[in-house]
């Protein structure tokens, strides 16, 4: 398989549907997804006055990465492998091994290193810090929209999201707090 097949796999991102086990208004997508987290994670970085052409490209690149796997093993529910450690350590593996193989079979072994590396480090660094934060803010917000729209079934998805994402790095930033917090009062209206 060459760079064209590999391009064409990563497509499938965009028939990737998240939160499949929640009746939804409006469903979308693992692409759509990544979309919004490189978007909520330049706003994040702007707020937290981070700059610099270097932090913002690495950053970028591990939003737009960060689910890459889900192209090959689907979008697992969050709550199916958060709550089982033994299952996330297993599905981490699998993950990693077969994206591995996806990407050795790339023609360009240049590209597959560099897109391994850095979907490893997706969730590492501050970029990394940055990015996991902006997943679970991006999946808190479309909870809001289809709250709006008249879907009472995404209130544990939400709450499940705060849960986690008062104990990340990010949250502890005094204008990230108030923003998650405007969003969870803004939900619970």
């Amino acid at each position: 398989m060459g760079d064209i097949e590999f391009l064409s796999i990563v497509r499938t991102l965009g028939f990737i549907k998240r939160c499949s086990t929640t009746p939804v208004v409006k469903s979308y997508s693992v692409a759509e997804h990544s979309y919004y987290v490189a978007l909520y994670s330049m706003v994040i970085s702007r707020i937290l006055g981070f700059k610099g052409d270097r932090f913002l490209r690495v950053m970028y690149e591990k939003a737009l990465v960060h689910d890459l796997d889900e192209c090959i093993v689907g979008d697992v529910i969050f709550t199916t492998h958060y709550n089982n450690p033994s299952f996330e350590k297993e599905l981490a593996l699998t993950r990693e091994k077969k994206l591995r193989e996806l990407l050795c079979n790339v023609s360009s072994s240049i590209l597959s290193c560099e897109i391994m590396d850095l979907w490893n480090s997706s969730k590492n660094g501050m970029e990394g810090e940055i990015v996991k934060f902006a997943d679970r803010l991006e999946l808190m917000f479309y909870c809001l929209v289809e709250k709006r729209l008249g879907n009472s079934f995404v209130g544990n998805i939400f709450y499940n999201c705060y849960d986690t994402i008062e104990k990340m790095k990010v949250f502890k930033f005094r204008k990230i707090k108030d923003l998650v917090n405007n969003l969870l009062r803004e939900f619970s209206k």
